[in-house]
């Protein structure tokens, strides 16, 4: 028998990559831009090993895409229209009553991240506040 991989199965396939909270908060992080994996742990304050595992399923689904520069590996999403799908679920949970408002600001203040990313932004924010 034939196994032949249906719209429904790979749409399947997208949502279970989506669903799990960690992985959301991951791909959040990416509406800004690409990031290295360090900047994400960093940010979602968790182990590396548990970074790298959900990111794994996000590439495995097609969702994100990586490069590799040195040392460090950076991700991206692969096609911004992913966000028009979570955005839409959020705008669904809204208008079912279903949407809890966000918290507003951290109860665990994070770790400074010391990826080149963050270190740049950090001296360039430097440099302006010494110049001003």
């Amino acid at each position: 028998m034939k196994t032949t991989r249906t719209t429904n199965y790979i749409i399947t396939e997208v949502f279970d990559a989506l669903a799990h909270p960690s992985r959301l908060e991951i791909l959040d992080l990416l509406r800004d831009g690409e990031a290295c994996v360090c900047h994400i742990q960093a940010i979602l304050d968790q182990r590396q090993s548990y970074i790298s595992q959900h990111l794994n399923v996000l590439r495995h689904a097609g969702l994100v895409s990586s490069r590799k520069d040195g040392l460090r590996v950076y991700y991206q999403v692969s096609d911004a229209q992913l966000f028009q799908v979570i955005d839409g679920m959020k705008t669904f949970l809204q208008s079912t009553g279903k949407w809890q408002t966000e918290e507003v600001g951290d109860k665990n203040p994070r770790q400074p991240c010391a990826c080149p990313q963050c270190t740049e932004k950090q001296s360039h924010i430097q440099i302006e506040v010494s110049h001003a």
